[in-house]
C-alpha cells in the first residue's frame, strides 16, 4: 500500500465576523497515513493586511505592527511542537492533539503524572473520595491543614519518598512547638498521614515503604469518672427551678446508667425500650460504627436508677442540647452538686506528661458518662468484661482501655478475696 506523503503544518486565517479587518490564526495540519486533519485556533488575532500566506504563512513585520515578531515566534514554536508530536505519536487522535496544544500553550493545566503528585495533592484526592462520616472528614481536613502549615514552615514540597523517620520526628517536634499539642494528638495526625500514604501506595503513586515505620505511640492519659455514691449525690440534687440544668443532669445520668455515647443517648426514644419477661431493656443500633461494623446492636438492661428517670418523663425523654452545650453545662451541674472529689489528672502537653490535682467536675464531659458506666459495672458490680462488651458494643481490648479503677480500692478488694479464700481453706482443713 502506498503511503500518503507527510505534509507540513501551516497556518491559515479567518476574518472576524465582527471586524473583517482582523483575523484569527489557525494551525492546520494534515498528518498520518489516514490523513487526519487538525484545525486549531492558536488564540491570536492580527490585522488581516499584515498576513503573508503560503509558502511562509507568517505575519509581515512592520513598524506599524510591532507585535508581528512575537506572533511569528509563536507560530514557529508551534510548527516545531506539532511536527515533534506527530513524530513521537503518528496516530495521535485529533482531540488528543488539541489537548496537547492546550497544555503547551497554557490554555489547560497539564495533569501531573503519578510520580509528580505531591503528598498534599494526594491528600485532597483521599478526602474527596472518602465516604467516612463528616466528623472523620473534619479530622482529615484538620490533619491536612497541620501538614500544609508544616510544609510552608519548612519551605519544602513534600513528595512521597520524603515521608520517612526524619519527617516524622520533625513534624512531631513542630506540632509540640507551634501548637503545644498532646502526644496523642500528634499520634492521631501521623496515623492519618500514614493512611493517606498507604492509600497512595496501593494506587501506584509510589514505592516508599519506610512510611510504615513513622508515628508516635499514644500515651494513656487520665479519664475522670464518677463513683456510685457521686451518681446518687447527683441524682438527689433538686434543679426544678432551672429546666436547662435539670435536663442536662437527667440526660447525663441516663448516659451513666446505659454507657451510651452522646450520639446515641441524644436520640434515645420510648420505641427503644422493650420488655422481655417483665424486664425493661434498651434495644438500640449504635450510630458509631454503623458503616464499618457488622453488628452495632446493643441490648442494655434498664437499671433501677435509670427506671426512675424514664418514669419521670413517662419514657418520653427530653431533647439533648448540642454536645458543646452539654459538656459546658454538666460541669456547672456537678459543681452545684458539690461533686468536687480531687483526683490526680495526667495529660500530655507539648509532648510532655503533666500530672496535676483537679476536682473531678473540671474534666467531666459527655463521654465521662461512658467511662463511669464501664468502671461502675466492672469495679463496683463485678460484671465481667466479656458480658459488658456485648452491652457497650466494644471489643474487649477497647473496653479494657476504658477501665480506670481506683488502685487502692482494687488492692483492698483483692486482699478481701484472698483472706476469704484463706479462711475457707482453714475450714476445709478442720
Amino acid at each position: 500500500m502506498r503511503r500518503n506523503k507527510a505534509k507540513l503544518p501551516r497556518f491559515n486565517i479567518e476574518s472576524l465576523r465582527s471586524d473583517p479587518n482582523h483575523s484569527h490564526i489557525f494551525l492546520v495540519y494534515r498528518y498520518g497515513d489516514d490523513g487526519k486533519r487538525l484545525k486549531y485556533s492558536i488564540s491570536e488575532t492580527i490585522p488581516t493586511k499584515f498576513w503573508l500566506s503560503g509558502p511562509t504563512y507568517r505575519v509581515r513585520e512592520s513598524l506599524h505592527y510591532p507585535d508581528a515578531s512575537r506572533v511569528n515566534e509563536k507560530l514557529s514554536h508551534l510548527d516545531r511542537f506539532a511536527k515533534d508530536l506527530v513524530k513521537v505519536n503518528p496516530t495521535i487522535k485529533i482531540d488528543d492533539f488539541k489537548t496537547q496544544l492546550d497544555y503547551h500553550l497554557g490554555h489547560q493545566i497539564r495533569p501531573k503524572s503519578k510520580e509528580e503528585i505531591t503528598v498534599l495533592e494526594y491528600f485532597d484526592k483521599y478526602i474527596d473520595k472518602s465516604k467516612k462520616h463528616s466528623r472523620t472528614i473534619a479530622k482529615y481536613r484538620s490533619t491536612k491543614k497541620h501538614l500544609s502549615d508544616f510544609i510552608d514552615h519548612k519551605r519544602i514540597e513534600l513528595v512521597f519518598d520524603d515521608v520517612n523517620l526524619d519527617f516524622s520526628d520533625n513534624f512531631e517536634q513542630w506540632m509540640y512547638r507551634t501548637h503545644e499539642s498532646s502526644q496523642n494528638t500528634v499520634s492521631k495526625c501521623l496515623s492519618i498521614i500514614k493512611q493517606v500514604i498507604a492509600d497512595a501506595a496501593i494506587n501506584g503513586y509510589h514505592n516508599n515503604l519506610i512510611f510504615q515505620r513513622i508515628g508516635v505511640k499514644r500515651v494513656k492519659t487520665s479519664k475522670v469518672f464518677l463513683e456510685v455514691s457521686e451518681l446518687e449525690q447527683l441524682s438527689s440534687i433538686n434543679l426544678s427551678d432551672n429546666d436547662r440544668l435539670s435536663r442536662v443532669k437527667d440526660l447525663f445520668l441516663i448516659a451513666c446508667y446505659t454507657g451510651l455515647r452522646y450520639s446515641d443517648f441524644k436520640r434515645l426514644k420510648k420505641d427503644h425500650i422493650i420488655n422481655v419477661k417483665g424486664l425493661d431493656m434498651i434495644d438500640l443500633y449504635q450510630y458509631k460504627g454503623r458503616e464499618t461494623k457488622e453488628d452495632t446492636q446493643v441490648i442494655i438492661p434498664v437499671l433501677p436508677q435509670l427506671q426512675s428517670i424514664l418514669q419521670k418523663y413517662d419514657y418520653d425523654l427530653p431533647k439533648a442540647y448540642s454536645a458543646t452545650e452539654m459538656n459546658r453545662t454538666i460541669k456547672k451541674v456537678l459543681k452545684k452538686a458539690n461533686i468536687n472529689r480531687v483526683v490526680k489528672y495526667k495529660e500530655s502537653k507539648a509532648g510532655k506528661s503533666i500530672i496535676s490535682n483537679i476536682e473531678v467536675w473540671e474534666k467531666t464531659t459527655n463521654h465521662t458518662a461512658r467511662f463511669t458506666f464501664i468502671n461502675m459495672m466492672i469495679n463496683d458490680y463485678g460484671i465481667s468484661p466479656m458480658a459488658l462488651s456485648k452491652i457497650t458494643g466494644q471489643s474487649l481490648k477497647v473496653l479494657l482501655g476504658y477501665e480506670r479503677g481506683d488502685k487502692r480500692k482494687n488492692a483492698a478488694k483483692v486482699y478481701a478475696q484472698v483472706i476469704e479464700q484463706i479462711e475457707k481453706s482453714k475450714l476445709r482443713a478442720v
